[in-house]
């Protein structure tokens, strides 16, 4: 027994020996086997921006640097003479080095070794960021300082926040506006400055270097259905972020994977709003429902509305993404349950530039609002190996899988940087790399080239910037958006080096050059200051001729190897070329031959992106924006990078013939750390070699190369982004948004492009979907979802598919063709359920809590967005305006409409509960709304506000007083009914974002609106939903809204639904009156603000029999009566210059014009009173004013052509009448003065060519037919030529002259034309006779007054008998009138001319011949 257990015993003992090793053996496998965990090299900071000659060393290795350079830490940067560079470090600081500057780079200081820099430190919540001089310690959080260094001395200055400077010799704090100097180990000195000079461009003005929020940092708001009224939107959570990238071939697809917390006790609506970068576009959007991801449909925008409306009225749980404006979009999503989560997939991609040899790859989350992750994890999937490339990584990342992906992960996240990766290949890159996806059939390939310039840029030599800077000096916007153009021109000039030039020029109607007189100045800082005194001496007036700035620009930079013109203004052409088909072909057309670029900077929240943006991209530049004084500095500083980064220009490329719809990434010009991108269609093969040609540094340059086409998934996604490029290309080339809808929104739905009239709509299952009639579109041409590659032999196989020599491709057979479809398509975004279920492609699934929801109940659009009975909105209430478009930075162009396109997003209808539908027939004119939402049924519940007050309509003790002056009184209509107050909603989201992003909503809000009671609708819901916190906000809306009354009816109602708000309501009737010319809308105004108390009419009548000297007198009587009238004081400076007191009318003029009170009449009398004193540039300006605050209004063309053609400024006439033909092109009244204005100008042959058309075109036979005045206005033409027939080329001419006379048929016989013509359209002139016996002098009579023209066809002989004269037939206008009587006689054999010219002289009644 003893023994048995013994040797029992010792087996459990050996048992349990062998049980451990194994253990231990295992444990040493896993450890060996598992996944080892590597650094990458470390990126501390990114060189953002680079302008003129700056240098990075790393190590013993030293090179030139370029923007978006990432740096390790110990990287010295060192910056030539005149040069700049921004740094923008792992600690979210930003680092501004001046020229002749050498920093160091540390892990969390920047130590200055000489020079000068601004340090803009960001908030942290521990450990201030250091900044190291010497011996000498500076440290600050959340604020801007410039350092100094000069040997052992440091010069600190802050103009915001707070910094510390420790020394040997002591400590001291330095607030702002306190500048401490330290020298050795002296004690340091803080003393006050009374003023610094910024060297900066603007960084000592500013808040803090601002940058954009990414997608990372997305805002999502929560919307309380039953809140109470005015609560504000709430900020949610974001409880886990996932991201997930996948690089191939240069393309990156980037998963946003997020889930966000309602910590509240009711379920809420989330409103999603986050920003992709700059060169991306969205691909996917993906919503979990009870653990299960369901991809999202594109769908017309407004069907998209209306099926999330209907899936949250049924119970369902629907989200929606709409688009913003190309970079921004926003995102609903219903319901967020109480105390639950939501879980939401965004995809997208961008086009990443392979920059001498290396890739970089950056996910945005620096923000100067950061986001707190609870739980954040990365991922990016290189699709290499350690022994193809090398990498490295920021924010301590780990590289896994022998190199193929990197990640990091994060708790309690709060980012102050962005990530960064770059991938250096060790294997060499072909520098023509070409795609081809077969369509099949007999449909066109998708071809897509990439080239990237086989050239040593940093052998060349430095480049100088030489630009012509043209700064918008027209009268648009307001005194802030006029600022900001100056701030921004001054931080562009300042970003140049002493050795770069520039010319100044000015542009509003016409271009002036402001600095130098001639050629181009060198960019000290002597000439800068001059130059930007010549810009505030240039007060701001005028229309906007964009036009007009090539030649003078142009003519300043001949012969300069890399020019460029830089425009700064809002981009909204007012006068010339201002279509963008137009301007377009100016461009073209002047830039021919020349190697200069444009590059468009666009100023205020107003600025026309789509259209600057295309011709930058046009003009071979790029297109910035400045929307905030403390963008100027960063975005100059980038512009001098882009203008002074080496360039080859006259690119051409040459992949063979057969190339059908070619979009090209650069028009004929491309800059070092640029690809060349060219995608198109074609049913040819492509060539064995390709050639690009090119110059660069002076010299011409050809390169051959093979066309070796590549097969990966890559492929599957050239035609999405063909079809994106094009996209862009149709929304920047239309004169408004909407004129290239249809082909846009056929794009759109095939190819799976977020555009602008696009949306994505997800619902909660494939049965929702069929329920909703939601058509699911699988197609091979929306390309494959990088982030769907998991498995490297999977991904090889897909690729073999898109391998255009495969003989299955090649073949067409429909099987196997059907088949590679198939197996594609499993490859596309599953549309199964349940597909997709895990968090992305790390973490857990993680259902959402269910419990608690109620039955169909989302928030609505915000009460903004709310359309209440009467209001005549559509469902469609919260369509986002169409914004910039963005030009492929490679192609951009994968998924959404090639990131960069302007254009605005259908915004959903509310999520509504049941109320009555209006109906076609509550209104013919409006649109059929939704029922109304919680919150409105919530408002109409609650009483009535009592009607705003009207105003007194009896006149106040100093009118009646005035009354006794007996200024006639006008009759008054009734005041029309006033739209009742809104009592204060809950705040929308819409009020939590910024103002730009607001103003884009209220445009689409007022396009729905048809009548003035909408426009007051509309705004009331906004400033009940807390849309309109302050008067900027406030004006900002009521432009938007003056713009569309149109009507007097119009007008009355906005203006007294404003009677309660003095400020709103002078505010929109300056506005109205500043841009209209009709009378009957003026009288309007003039009626609810005045009373109508004076019928100017009337005193106009009585001025003709008053004396000139008493005229203003009058005048003040009558404005006692309506004091600030704009009739009266427009008439004001018109009497005192009749009166012959030239000066006062000048001083009243302008006073009124500084208070704000121009007006189109008033622009008018001014200018008249300008050009009589001999100020033609000031006039020309000021009348110019007419159209810039409407330039679409063809009545307001046409005055102002009229004033220009009066006093004989033909080429400006011109140009207006141009417009005028363009915007009207079928009313033959504005051809004919455009060829008064062509035959003012010498070029009477056009204005005869036109005439010829006009009479050849259509109209009614008889005295007002236009195809005669056509031929009355070519015969005194002829007249006129005949009588001198020097301008025609002498009496050679003579003969066809005769033929062309003759060719009018006016004659039936032998008889006498007299032509009475004059170039004062306002004016109406005939001719009379004094003769006793009248009936014998009976004739055919003509009156073309419209044109200056009255002709009467009569005998010679009953002409000989009558006393002739020109007698007015309008009343008289105060000036003289000059014309020309041109007598055709025609004797039946041969024409004999005669021709006289007088002038009709103020007070006379007639002008006897």
């Amino acid at each position: 027994m003893a023994k048995s257990r013994l040797r029992n015993d010792a087996w459990k003992v050996i048992i349990a020996a062998l049980a451990g090793v194994c253990i231990v053996a295992l444990l040493i496998w896993t450890v060996v086997k598992r996944p080892k965990l590597t650094k990458g090299k470390t990126i501390g900071a990114r060189l953002e921006l680079v302008a003129g000659e700056v240098s990075v060393k790393e190590g013993a290795a030293s090179s030139q640097a370029l923007s978006g350079t990432p740096l390790g830490h110990g990287s010295v940067v060192t910056t030539g003479k005149g040069s700049r560079a921004f740094v923008r470090t792992g600690d979210g600081a930003g680092v501004f080095l001046r020229g002749e500057t050498q920093v160091v780079l540390g892990e969390r200081t920047v130590e200055i070794d000489r020079g000068e820099i601004w340090f803009d430190a960001a908030r942290v919540e521990r450990d201030a960021i250091g900044c190291k001089a010497g011996v000498h310690a500076i440290t600050a959080s959340d604020a801007g300082l410039s350092v100094a260094r000069d040997g052992d001395q440091v010069a600190v200055y802050v103009a915001r926040g707070l910094a510390t400077l420790a020394s040997p010799g002591g400590r001291v704090e330095v607030n702002a506006g306190e500048k401490a100097v330290a020298k050795g180990s002296e004690a340091p000195k803080v003393e006050p400055v009374a003023f610094w000079q910024d060297w900066t461009g603007g960084m000592g003005d500013s808040r803090s270097s601002r940058s954009i929020a990414g997608s990372g940092s997305g805002r999502i708001y929560g919307l309380d259905p039953f809140a109470s009224a005015g609560s504000p939107a709430l900020k949610l959570g974001v409880s886990k972020q996932v991201v997930r990238a996948v690089v191939r071939d240069g393309i990156a697809e980037t998963e946003v994977d997020q889930t966000f917390s309602n910590p509240g006790g009711r379920p809420i609506e989330g409103w999603y709003w986050f920003t992709v970068p700059s060169d991306a576009s969205v691909t996917g959007f993906a919503l979990e429902t009870d653990g299960v991801l369901v991809e999202g449909e594109v769908t017309e925008r407004k069907e998209a509305a209306a099926k999330y409306a209907a899936a949250v009225r049924s119970g369902n749980d629907p989200a929606l993404l709409e688009w913003v404006d190309g970079v921004s979009y926003r995102a609903r999503i219903y319901p967020i349950p109480a105390n639950g989560t939501r879980r939401v997939v965004l995809r997208y991609a961008q086009v990443l530039p392979l920059v001498e040899g290396k890739i970089r790859y950056v996910y945005p989350l620096r923000s100067d609002d950061p986001v707190r992750f609870d739980e954040f994890a990365l991922q990016v999937d290189t699709g290499a190996t350690k022994s193809d490339v090398d990498l490295a990584t920021s924010l301590d990342a780990t590289v896994e899988d022998n190199g193929r992906k990197v990640t990091m992960r994060r708790s309690g996240y709060v980012p102050r940087a962005d990530f960064q990766l770059e991938i250096a290949t060790r294997k060499k890159v072909e520098p023509l790399r070409t795609w081809r996806f077969q369509a099949g059939k007999d449909k066109a390939d998708y071809v897509m080239a990439r080239w990237v310039p086989d050239l040593d840029f940093a052998t060349l030599p430095q480049v100088r910037g030489d630009i012509a800077l043209v700064v918008d000096t027209s009268a648009g916007g307001d005194e802030g958006a006029r600022q900001l153009r100056a701030s921004a021109a001054e931080a562009i000039l300042r970003a140049l080096s002493p050795d770069d030039r520039f010319a100044l020029v000015a542009v509003d109607v016409a271009a002036t050059v402001l600095y130098p007189k001639e050629g181009t100045s060198p960019a000290s800082d002597k000439d800068i200051a001059q130059a930007l005194e010549r810009l505030s001496e240039h007060t701001p007036a005028g229309a906007t001729d964009l036009g007009a700035m090539l030649e003078p620009s142009l003519g300043r930079l001949h012969g300069g190897e890399q020019p460029a013109i830089v425009y700064v203004g809002d981009g909204a052409p007012t006068s010339g070329e201002w279509t963008p088909e137009a301007l377009t072909d100016r461009l073209r057309r002047s830039l021919a031959g020349s190697r200069a670029r444009l590059f468009c900077v666009g100023v205020g929240t107003d600025a026309r992106h789509a259209l600057m943006e295309h011709l930058s991209r046009t003009g071979g530049g790029k297109y910035l924006r400045i929307t905030e004084t403390d963008q100027t500095t960063g975005q100059a500083l980038q512009l001098a990078s882009l203008i002074k980064t080496p360039t080859l220009t006259d690119i051409e490329v040459d992949l063979g013939a057969g190339l059908d719809q070619p979009f090209l990434s650069s028009a004929g010009r491309l800059s070092r750390g640029e690809e060349l991108v060219l995608v198109a269609r074609t049913h040819h093969p492509l060539p064995k070699t390709a050639s690009v040609r090119g110059r660069i540094a002076g010299k011409e340059i050809k390169k051959e190369y093979s066309v070796v086409t590549s097969s990966t998934v890559v492929t599957s996604l050239v035609p999405r982004i063909w079809a994106g490029e094009y996209v862009r290309q149709l929304l920047g080339s239309g004169t408004s948004p909407d004129d290239n809808r249809t082909k846009v929104l056929e794009l759109g739905m095939e190819y799976g492009l977020m555009t602008p009239y696009t949306s994505i709509l997800a619902l909660e299952s494939e049965a929702a979907y069929a329920r909703q009639g939601i058509k699911r579109r699988p197609s091979p041409l929306r390309g494959v979802r990088l982030t769907s590659l998991d498995d490297p032999m999977a991904e090889r196989r897909l690729a073999e598919l898109f391998n255009p020599v495969q003989p299955l491709l090649m073949a067409g057979c429909s099987k196997s063709r059907a088949d590679a479809a198939a197996i594609a398509e499993d490859e596309l975004p599953s549309s199964a359920p349940g597909s997709r279920s895990e968090e992305g492609s790390m973490g857990n699934s993680k259902s959402r809590a269910s419990d608690g929801r109620y039955a169909a109940q989302a928030t609505a659009e915000p009460p903004s967005d709310i359309p209440t009975e009467g209001a005549g909105v559509s469902g469609d209430t919260s369509e986002l305006e169409v914004s910039a478009s963005r030009p492929m930075a490679g192609p951009r162009g994968l998924g959404a409409a090639t990131g960069g396109m302007k254009g605005g997003a259908a915004a959903p209808a509310p999520a509504q509960i049941g109320a009555k539908t209006r109906t076609a027939q509550d209104s013919v004119s409006e649109k059929k709304a939704e029922p109304m939402s919680i919150a409105a049924a919530s408002a109409a519940a609650l009483p009535a506000p009592p009607p705003v007050p009207r105003p007194d309509p009896k006149m106040d003790k100093t009118a009646a007083e005035a009354g006794k002056l007996k200024a006639p009184i006008a009759s008054t209509r009734p005041s029309p009914v006033v739209i009742a107050r809104m009592p204060p909603a809950r705040c929308s989201d819409a009020a939590s974002r910024s103002l730009p992003e607001r103003i884009m909503l209220w445009e689409k809000r007022l396009r729905s609106a048809v009548r003035a009671a909408d426009l007051m609708q509309q705004y009331e819901l906004a400033r009940s939903g807390c849309e309109l916190p302050d008067w900027r906000d406030q004006a900002a809306l009521l432009e938007l809204v003056q713009k569309r009354l149109d009507t007097e009816e119009a007008v009355e109602v906005a203006l007294h639904h404003f009677a309660s708000e003095p400020d709103a309501q002078k505010f929109v009737a300056r506005k109205i009156l500043r841009r209209t010319v009709d009378l009957r809308i003026a009288a309007a105004v003039s009626r609810v603000l005045f009373g109508g108390r004076v019928d100017w009419n009337q005193i106009d009548r009585e001025l003709l029999d008053a004396k000139p000297a008493d005229r203003p007198d009058k005048i003040r009587q009558a404005l006692l009566v309506a004091p600030g009238d704009p009739g009266g004081e427009a008439r004001m400076v018109r009497v005192l210059a009749e009166s012959g007191q030239v000066a006062e009318a000048l001083s009243h003029g302008r006073r009124l014009r500084d208070r704000g009170f121009m007006t189109p009449l008033l622009a008018q009398q001014l200018g008249d009173v300008l050009a009589v004193a001999g100020e033609r540039e000031e006039a020309l300006r000021t009348y110019s004013e007419i159209v810039e605050f409407d330039p679409g209004q063809p009545a307001s063309r046409r005055v102002l052509g009229d004033a220009f053609l009066r006093h004989g400024w033909y080429p400006a006439a011109y140009r207006q009448y141009r417009t005028l033909a363009d915007l009207e092109p079928k009313n033959p009244m504005n051809w004919l003065r455009l060829a008064s204005a062509a035959a003012g100008t010498g070029r009477i042959d056009e204005a005869l060519r036109i005439e010829r058309e006009v009479s050849a075109g259509e109209g009614t036979p008889g005295p007002s037919d236009p195809r005669l005045w056509a031929r009355l206005s070519s015969a005194a033409r002829l007249g006129l030529l005949l009588n001198d027939p020097t301008p025609a080329g002498g009496p050679s001419a003579v003969d066809s002259l005769v033929r062309k006379l003759k060719e009018l048929q006016l004659f039936s016989g032998p008889g006498m034309l007299s032509l009475l013509v004059w170039e004062d359209r306002d004016a109406q002139l005939v001719l009379a006779s004094r003769a006793a016996d009248k009936d014998k002098l009976s004739g055919d009579a003509t009156d073309a007054g419209p044109i200056g023209l009255y002709a009467l066809l009569l005998s010679r002989e009953a002409w000989e008998r009558g006393a002739w004269s020109v007698r007015w037939k309008s009343d008289q206008r105060g000036r003289a009138v000059k014309f020309a009587l041109v007598e055709l006689t025609w004797d039946g054999k041969a024409f004999a001319v005669k021709v006289r010219k007088a002038a009709v002289e103020p007070g006379q009644i007639e002008a006897t011949l």
